[in-house]
C-alpha cells in the first residue's frame, strides 16, 4: 500500500486530462481500497509465473513507494528488460534509476504525468532503457555462488573398536549482498545492497570413538575435535558495514 494512495489519484487525474488507452494493471492481494475505474484493473493474488509474464508485457513498471531499502520488484523488472519509473522521494529508488538510466523518477503530479507521456511516446527510447536495467542487474545483483571442497577419510581399527574421521573443508560464497558504495552523508539514505562481498569459510573436524565389551558390559567413548574459521576476502564498501540501519 506503500505510495498506492498518491498512484491512484495521479492515474484518475492523468487519465481525465489525457486521452489514451493506458491501464494500471495491479498484482498482489489488495490491502486498501482500489478505486472503481475502468482504467485500473486488480489481479489480486498471482503465482511468480503470471507476475513476470504480466510484467513482461507491460510498457513500465511503477513503484509508487517513497520508502524501500532495495525493491526486489524494480530489480525483476530491469531483469526482464522493463524500464522502470519510480518515486522519486525514495533515494533507493531513484540510485537504481540514476546509476542504470534505466527508468525514470518523479516527485510531483506533473513529474508523473511527463514520466507516463516521454515513456509512451518514446518507445524505442524506453526500450533502452529497460536493456540498461538489465545490464545493471547483472553487473551487480546476482544469486550468490557457493563453491565447497570437502575432503573426508574414515578409518576402523583392532577389529572395529577403534574407529574415526577426519574432515576438511572450504566454502567460498561469493557475490553475496552486503551494502555497496555509501550515499553521500546529505542524501539521508543507507547504503543499496550489491552483490560486494566474498566470504571464505575453512574448517576441520577430528571425531574418534573405542567400542569395546567386557563379559556382558558393552562401552565405548568418544571425543570430537573442530575448528573453522570465516574471512571476507572482498568488500567493495570504505566505510566497511555489513549491515545497513
Amino acid at each position: 500500500a506503500k505510495g498506492c494512495k498518491e498512484l491512484f489519484d495521479y492515474l484518475l487525474r492523468y487519465k481525465k486530462e489525457n486521452q489514451n488507452d493506458l491501464k494500471l494493471v495491479m498484482m498482489g492481494k489488495p490491502v486498501i481500497p482500489i478505486p472503481k475505474s475502468d482504467d485500473i484493473v486488480s489481479l489480486g493474488f498471482v503465482s511468480d509465473q503470471e507476475k513476470f509474464d504480466v510484467m513482461s508485457g507491460a510498457k513500465f513498471l511503477i513503484m509508487p513507494s517513497p520508502f524501500e531499502s532495495l525493491s526486489i520488484v524494480v530489480l525483476e523488472a530491469m531483469t526482464l528488460s522493463v524500464p522502470v519509473v519510480v518515486n522519486g522521494r525514495c533515494d533507493v529508488l531513484k540510485g537504481h534509476c540514476v546509476r542504470s538510466n534505466g527508468g525514470l523518477y518523479y516527485k510531483s503530479y506533473y513529474e508523473f504525468e511527463g514520466c507516463v507521456n516521454y515513456m509512451l511516446t518514446h518507445p524505442d527510447t524506453a526500450a533502452g532503457m529497460g536493456a540498461n536495467g538489465r545490464k545493471y542487474v547483472d553487473a551487480n545483483y546476482t544469486w550468490e555462488k557457493v563453491e565447497t571442497i570437502n575432503v573426508g577419510i574414515d578409518f576402523s581399527l583392532l577389529g572395529n573398536r577403534l574407529s574415526g574421521a577426519f574432515d576438511w573443508y572450504r566454502r567460498d560464497t561469493k557475490g553475496m549482498l552486503a551494502p555497496g558504495m555509501d550515499f553521500p552523508a546529505v542524501a539521508g539514505a543507507a547504503a543499496p545492497l550489491q552483490n560486494a562481498a566474498d566470504l571464505r569459510t575453512k574448517g576441520w573436524e577430528l571425531s574418534i570413538s573405542w567400542r569395546d565389551q567386557i563379559r556382558d558390559w558393552n562401552y565405548g567413548i568418544g571425543f570430537n575435535l573442530y575448528d573453522s574459521r570465516t574471512k571476507i576476502t572482498r568488500f567493495n564498501n570504505d566505510t566497511y558495514s555489513l549491515f545497513t540501519t
